[in-house]
Order: structure tokens, then sequence, then C-alpha cells
């Protein structure tokens, strides 16, 4: 409990030996002991699920600890999952089907699925996507030209995914590539800008500067939208998608 040299305390025992105690009160001595740093928001009790959330909910208040957070796995799951177009079925529905009698394909499919996605295997196939995912993603990007110029270069890709970001999540390499190419892609963007501005003026549609300036921005944008849908698309990692392009 008041172990001060580890970061990471790992504790494991049998059911009943009082791991949940030791924890606890791990937590009401790092909010006391660093209380000048942390508070109940920096504390969160994973738990397996609501009935033990329920079952500790009243020891921390006990020790003079209030609102610390609980979650169970499903929890976090569901706040990712409901940003996604799918359709979530509740852990009831779910425990109650398997657990049913019912016998038919439906009901064959989805015990094969559960199976199969329990398996060492599947968890091995994962894995060689993610390392797939974390070496050889950009492997086939093309490099991104606008008017005949290359504006980022096949072999760009590689060195920034793999050598110069290497150290950060996939998402970020390229969200960090993505940055870069808007910034070169700047001057390009100022330059139609400008003769928007110029066509504008010549027409004599407008006289006063800021709408002139504001309808020759609208006027950019809709020339590089295109462009700019491109990079997007090369840039982000959509969850969905590639989960289903591991099953491809």
């Amino acid at each position: 409990i008041r172990d001060t040299n580890h970061r990471a305390l790992f504790v494991e025992r049998p059911a009943g030996s009082g791991k949940t105690s030791v924890a606890l009160h791990r937590i009401a001595f790092l909010l006391y002991r660093d209380r000048e740093i942390l508070n109940e928001k920096n504390v969160l009790i994973l738990s397996p699920n609501h009935l033990f959330s329920d079952y500790i909910s009243n020891v921390l208040p006990e020790m003079g600890e209030e609102n610390v957070l609980q979650k169970t796995f499903h929890d976090c799951v569901s706040e990712t999952i409901n940003q996604l177009p799918v359709r979530l079925e509740t852990r009831t529905f779910h425990l109650e089907t398997v657990l049913s009698n019912k016998s038919g394909p439906e009901q064959t499919t989805r015990a094969n699925n559960i199976r199969f996605k329990s398996s060492g295997q599947f968890e091995e196939i994962m894995q060689e996507y993610l390392d797939w995912m974390q070496t050889r993603l950009v492997d086939d990007y093309p490099a991104i030209e606008f008017n005949g110029q290359t504006i980022f270069s096949k072999a760009e890709w590689r060195q920034y995914y793999l050598d110069n970001y290497s150290s950060m999540p996939a998402k970020i390499r390229l969200e960090k590539i993505k940055t870069l190419i808007e910034i070169r892609m700047r001057p390009f963007f100022h330059a139609v800008r400008k003769e928007k501005e110029a066509e504008i003026i010549a027409r004599a549609e407008e006289v006063d500067e800021n709408t002139i300036k504001a309808l020759a921005r609208i006027a950019a944008r809709d020339i590089f939208s295109a462009f700019n849908e491109k990079v997007d698309k090369l840039t982000r990692i959509n969850p969905l998608s590639e989960y289903r392009r591991l099953f491809t």
C-alpha cells in the first residue's frame, strides 16, 4: 500500500485474499501523500462489471475520498463505438442469446465467431495486421502533386512515416504528415487566392476589400477541395474501415 519505489504495481492473489482492499487503500494513500498534485479526478477504477463497482462504491468515501471515477471495459468501448456508424447490442441481449438453448444457423455462427475471436490465432492475426500498419501502411501511397509539381513524394511517405515520426502512433504520424503537406501547399493556395481577388476586382462585382478577400478565399477553397479531400483520406485512420480491411 505504501510502496514508493515503483510507478506501477501488479497484485496477483487468489479470490478473496484482499487484492481490492489493497488497491483501494493504495489509492487513498496516494491521494493523501500527493495531495498537492493529485485529486480524485486523477483516479480511474476499471471494474470487471457494475456489480463490482457497486460493491466497492462506499469504500473510498469511508476513507475520505469522494467522486473517484469508475468504469467497466464495456463503458470504455461504448464511448468509442458510439462514434462509429455501427449498432452495438447490449450486454444483456448478448448474454441472453449466448446462454439460451436455442439452436440454428445464426446461433451456430455467433458461437463460432466468439470462439474464433477469443482464440490465440485471432490475436496473432490482429497483431500481424497492427505490425503491418506500423511498418508498411504507406508502401503504396502515391506522390502528392499539384499543377504538375510534386508536393510530397512517395519516398517521403516512407521517410517521415518510418523514420522521422516512427516513435509515434500511426494516427499521429499521419496527422503530422498532413500538417507538413498543408504547410507546403500554402504558397499555392495564396497564389490562387490572389488570382481570384484580381478576377473579382476586374469584374467590378465588389468594391469592399474584406468582401473581395472573403469571396476569393471561398473560390480558392473550392479549387483545392478535391486535393484536400484526397490528402485527408490518405492521412486519416478509420477504425471501422481498418477492422473491415483486416477481414479482407
